[in-house]
């Protein structure tokens, strides 16, 4: 089977059980390795060492040790599929190794930033409660834009959201928030639709326009760095842990797959969060 033929298999097979977002990733990231290994060459012939070859060549061009590693990881991802569908009798990918990520903390969105879009989207009741929705709970867009009335307990205070395709979760948030979902609940459009966030027409708002919000916010607010909705799910993370949170706590919280991609992401602190924590928590003598 020729690789072109063997990526075309392996995306067909992820429609419905993947969000599109995450096929068009794949899409992506497997047409550079095609072209690299060439789309007419059988896929049973790719041997190791051509694989490790690619992540060389990979390595000296101008992106970011981030972007070798997605490249690398839907590459093995894609091979092991293909094994596990006896498409391939091995897996040549078994022993690439993926290049050492930075453990660089994710910072997210400041506290002075974030709460200067707050104030300019005040006088907007959907927008306002989309934002502290978003601050308080740590959901990502898609979460946002899926996010149902029948979904959500403002008693409780507490929602289930489904993000990255079939994934559900449960978020929780204060009674800052409640209200302000409540009151847009209060003048939000009479809809057939059950979403929470919707436009002016009734429909739902989609991820693009949940993100254009929160750039306009941020334009009004003068905010120019660190606006997105994920760079505020960071910030989430951030003071979680920085007032004293549990990372395995956090890492449900924030529906990851495994602790391993919460501390991948914010297992590392930077200097005056470690100095936080030693004076609180270090041994006093006296």
């Amino acid at each position: 089977m020729k690789t072109e033929e063997a990526i075309k298999i392996f995306l067909e097979a992820k429609v419905g059980v993947r969000n599109p977002k995450t096929i068009r990733w794949y899409r992506g990231n497997l047409s550079v390795f095609s072209t690299f290994i060439g789309a007419d060459k059988q896929i049973e012939k790719i041997t190791i060492q051509e694989l490790r070859k690619w992540r060389a060549e990979l390595t000296q061009r101008d992106i970011t040790v981030w972007s070798v590693h997605a490249y690398l990881r839907s590459v093995k991802h894609f091979l092991k599929w293909l094994n596990d569908e006896e498409v391939l009798a091995s897996n040549p990918a078994k022993r690439l190794e993926l290049p050492r990520l930075p453990r660089t903390p994710r910072q997210g969105i400041s506290d002075e930033d974030r709460d200067a879009m707050l104030f300019a989207i005040r006088g907007n009741l959907r927008d306002y409660a989309m934002l502290l929705f978003v601050a308080t709970t740590g959901s990502r867009e898609g979460g946002v834009a899926t996010l149902t009335i029948s979904n959500l307990d403002l008693a409780d205070m507490q929602a289930v959201v489904i993000e990255k395709g079939e994934k559900s979760r449960t978020v929780f948030f204060g009674e800052k928030t409640a209200i302000a979902l409540q009151q847009w609940l209060n003048v939000r459009p009479i809809t057939k639709e059950d979403e929470v966030f919707v436009q002016k027409t009734g429909c739902p708002l989609t991820t693009a326009g949940i993100y254009q919000i929160f750039k306009c916010a941020a334009r009004d607010a003068g905010v120019e760095k660190n606006w997105s909705p994920h760079q505020w799910r960071h910030a989430f993370a951030r003071n979680f842990l920085r007032n004293g949170g549990d990372i395995g706590v956090l890492s449900q919280i924030l529906g990851h797959s495994s602790i391993h991609v919460t501390l991948l992401h914010y297992g590392s602190l930077v200097n005056k969060d470690l100095q936080r924590a030693h004076s609180k928590y270090a041994p006093k003598v006296t």
